[in-house]
């Protein structure tokens, strides 16, 4: 995978990780069941759900890695 590849994967990961915010603020706007829905199923997807217990501050911490 080459240099211009991987700018582009990560662009493409870049936008879809901000449509899905942008989606729970659309979601809380229309007083829907489950907004945060739109981004636990995309960070599901990914494998980067927190593990149980982690607490937010490791998680920032970590840079997202916990």
């Amino acid at each position: 995978m080459t240099d211009t590849d991987r700018l582009a994967l990560l662009a493409a990961e870049h936008a879809a990780l901000l449509a899905a915010a942008r989606a729970v603020f659309a979601a809380i706007e229309l007083e829907e069941i489950d907004p945060l829905g739109y981004l636990r199923d995309h960070l599901a997807e990914r494998g980067q759900l927190p593990v149980d217990g982690a607490r937010p501050s490791q998680i920032l911490a970590a840079g997202g890695g916990v």
